[in-house]
C-alpha cells in the first residue's frame, strides 16, 4: 500500500526493539507483546480496507481496542504516516 514506510512484519520487529511491548502497566489477558503485534496487524488491514474513514479514526479505534498506551500510539502513527 502506498504511503506505508515498512512491511508490518518490519513495525513488528521495531517495536520490540524499542520495546514498545513492554510499556503496558495494566496487565492483560494476552502478553504484552501480542496486543502490539495485534494492533499493527490490525491497524494495517483497516488501511487497506476502510480508505474512506481517516487515518486518525482507524488509529483510535485500534487504540481503543488494544489499550494502546500513548507512546504505543504514537509508534503506530509515526510508522503508518501517510
Amino acid at each position: 500500500m502506498p504511503g506505508r514506510s515498512m512491511s508490518t512484519s518490519r513495525l513488528i520487529e521495531e517495536a520490540f526493539t524499542n520495546n514498545l511491548s513492554g510499556v503496558t502497566i495494566m496487565s492483560s489477558i494476552q502478553p504484552p507483546g501480542d496486543k502490539m503485534k495485534k494492533a499493527i496487524q490490525e491497524f494495517s488491514e483497516l488501511l487497506e480496507t476502510k480508505p474512506e474513514k481517516s487515518r486518525r479514526q482507524l488509529l483510535e479505534r485500534v487504540a481503543i481496542k488494544y489499550d494502546l498506551s500513548p507512546n504505543e500510539s504514537a509508534f503506530l502513527e509515526r510508522h503508518f504516516s501517510e
